[in-house]
């Protein structure tokens, strides 16, 4: 039964990166997962339920993605760059993770318990950078003076507002790449390095 219910949210994620949680209709993920509508139901009693798990299921399946790319690099700068780069590339992983993400900021505007969902994975992809830039710290190859909290805000919402350009046709892959770079060596301080692209 566990893996209908993770159909179901495959399925899910599936629509919503398609069509918007607009679109998002329980007949239609249903349709979608090759359930009946008793069995959704049955996993999820409302639309809302249906959303806020999605949205947390696509949110555990880009962490492990990341984890895994993240995977043998030892110096934690290097591994901060990566960070960062993978959400501006073209995985799909990534692509639906960003979609449902900017579905999801767009919800919870009018609905607290979308908000909660949100500021939860807001936390933990801070305390990701802000983690890395602290190891960075330690091992001495960011400078001590950097405010780690500010920084960390900053390079969120630089990778965040470069992330619904992207989705939108604004930027390239390639384009946001390099902006992305750019901004970590400013906020780090730290010296050019070789553009690289996701």
């Amino acid at each position: 039964m566990a893996d209908r219910k993770l159909e179901i949210l495959e399925a899910t994620c599936r629509v919503i990166a398609r069509e918007g949680t607009d679109g998002l209709r329980m007949g239609t993920v249903a349709a979608e997962a090759g359930v009946s509508s008793a069995l959704l139901h049955y996993y999820f009693a409302t639309r809302a339920d249906l959303l806020m798990q999605a949205f947390d299921h696509a949110d555990i399946k880009a962490d492990e993605a990341a984890e895994s790319a993240l995977a043998g690099i030892p110096d934690p700068l290097d591994r901060l760059r990566r960070l960062l780069l993978i959400y501006a590339g073209g995985d799909s992983v990534f692509r639906e993770d960003w979609v449902l993400w900017v579905e999801m900021w767009r919800s919870a505007i009018f609905d607290e318990r979308l908000a909660e969902s949100v500021r939860r994975s807001s936390e933990t992809w801070i305390e990701q950078i802000g983690g890395l830039i602290e190891e960075a710290q330690a091992d001495g190859s960011v400078g001590r003076a950097i405010n780690v909290d500010d920084a960390t805000v900053r390079l969120s919402a630089v990778v965040d507002g470069l992330g619904l350009q992207i989705l939108t046709g604004i930027l390239s892959h390639e384009r946001a790449a390099e902006l992305i770079i750019g901004a970590l060596e400013m906020e780090l301080g730290i010296a050019q390095t070789t553009r690289s692209s996701a």
